[in-house]
C-alpha cells in the first residue's frame, strides 16, 4: 500500500511537470524586471530619451579607432570592482556640477583598499571646480540631447522629470529645475556608493551584473538605438550621458576620451559596446 501511494505520487508529478509551458528565452525587459529595486530608498536610474538621430554606422565605423588607444591594464580587476570605481569616478565628476556641497565616501569596509588608492580622487575639492549650467532654451532643437532634462525630480519615482515640470510650469528655469534634479541625483548615487561600501553590492550592481549575462548570451550588443535604451537603463551608463552633456556646458569638446574614465572604459571594453562612445560624441556635440 505504501508503494502505490509513492506511485501515485509520481505520477502526479510526472503530470505536473508534461503541462508546464516550454521555456523561452527571457527578454532583457524581463530579466531587468526581476531584479528592478523595491526600496523607495534605492538609486532609481533615470528614465533617458533616446536620441532620436543615432547613427549607427559613424558608431560602427569609430570601433576601430576606440581600440586602438591606449590604456591601463585593468584585465585583473572584478566586474564588482570596476563598477564601484566607475560609479565613484562619475560620483566625484558630477557633483562638480551642484552648488552644494556633496558628501565624500569617507569609509568604505567593501572596498578600502580601492578608496585609498584613489584617495586622491576622493579628495579633491569640488568647490573650486563648480561649473556652472545655463540654458539658452531658444536655442535647444532637441531636448533628448540634452540628458539631465530628463533626470526626475524625486528620490522615490522617475518621475516627474525637469522636462515635464519645465512644459508645465512656465515660471521655472531649466536653469533651476537642473539644479535641483542633480542634487537629488547626487544623493541617490551617494546612497547606492554607502550600500556598496558597507554590504559590497546595491541593486543597481544586481543590474548591470545583469546586463552582463544578458549581452553574452546575446554575443554582444550591436549598435542600434533599442540597445542604447537597454545600457541606458543602468547607473553607468546613464550617468556616462549625463557627463557627456555636461561636457558641452563646460565649452571643452574633449572627444578623444569621451568617458574620461578608465574603470568605465574598462566595461565597454569588455562588453565590446564600443560604439556606445559615438552616442555619448553626439550628445556633447549636440547632434
Amino acid at each position: 500500500m505504501q508503494n502505490y501511494g509513492r506511485y501515485i505520487s509520481l505520477i502526479a508529478l510526472i503530470s505536473v511537470a508534461c503541462t508546464r509551458t516550454p521555456y523561452r528565452p527571457e527578454s532583457v525587459d524581463q530579466a531587468m524586471a526581476r531584479i528592478t529595486p523595491k526600496d523607495r530608498e534605492a538609486n532609481l536610474v533615470p528614465d533617458l530619451e533616446v536620441k532620436k538621430n543615432f547613427s549607427t554606422g559613424r558608431a560602427i565605423s569609430s570601433v576601430s579607432k576606440t581600440e586602438q588607444k591606449p590604456k591601463a591594464d585593468l584585465s585583473d580587476q572584478s566586474n564588482k570592482r570596476l563598477y564601484f570605481l566607475s560609479l565613484l569616478f562619475q560620483y566625484n565628476e558630477i557633483k562638480k556640477f551642484s552648488k552644494n556641497p556633496a558628501p565624500k565616501i569617507e569609509v568604505c569596509p567593501n572596498f578600502h583598499t580601492y578608496l585609498v588608492d584613489n584617495k586622491e580622487l576622493v579628495d579633491k575639492s569640488t568647490l573650486d571646480q563648480l561649473l556652472k549650467i545655463s540654458y539658452d532654451t531658444k536655442n535647444i532643437e532637441r531636448f533628448e540631447n540634452f540628458p539631465e532634462f530628463y533626470l526626475p525630480l524625486t528620490k522615490e519615482s522617475v518621475t516627474p522629470k525637469v522636462i515635464d515640470v519645465f512644459r508645465e510650469n512656465h515660471e521655472s528655469t531649466l536653469d533651476d529645475l537642473v539644479a535641483r534634479a542633480i542634487d537629488i541625483h547626487i544623493n541617490k548615487t551617494y546612497g547606492e556608493l554607502t550600500d556598496l561600501c558597507e554590504t559590497g553590492s546595491s541593486d543597481n550592481f544586481f543590474a548591470y551584473e545583469n546586463l552582463l549575462v544578458f549581452n553574452n548570451t546575446k554575443g554582444g550588443l550591436k549598435a542600434s538605438a533599442e540597445n542604447v535604451r537597454i545600457l541606458l537603463k543602468t547607473t553607468l551608463f546613464a550617468n556616462g550621458a549625463l557627463l557627456a552633456s555636461f561636457k558641452s556646458l563646460r565649452n571643452r569638446r574633449e572627444l578623444a576620451n569621451v568617458t574620461s574614465n578608465q574603470y568605465f572604459d574598462e566595461i565597454i571594453d569588455r562588453m565590446g559596446v564600443y560604439w556606445v562612445k559615438e552616442y555619448y560624441r553626439g550628445i556633447t556635440k549636440r547632434e
